[in-house]
């Protein structure tokens, strides 16, 4: 998962589904394959499928190291 979009309401996941590769956008009760998103907050989603539950954190890439300054 690389975004999401979180309001009092609920939100927006976005990334590419592995096994397809191909992006999606999902809002809470929205289905992925066999898999429907159970809740979406700041930082994960959520997937449930029977009695399986599986969280996905949010992906944030490591910060950007300023160069050093020329000599």
């Amino acid at each position: 998962m690389t975004g999401i979009i979180a309001g009092a309401t609920g939100g927006i996941a976005t990334g590419t589904d592995k096994k397809v590769q191909k992006p999606f956008r999902l809002r809470t009760g929205e289905t992925l394959g066999d898999w429907r998103v159970d809740a979406i907050t700041r930082t994960s989603l959520r997937l449930r499928h029977d009695d399986q539950i599986q969280d996905y954190p949010l992906i944030t890439p490591p910060p950007i190291t300023p160069a050093p300054p020329p000599r």
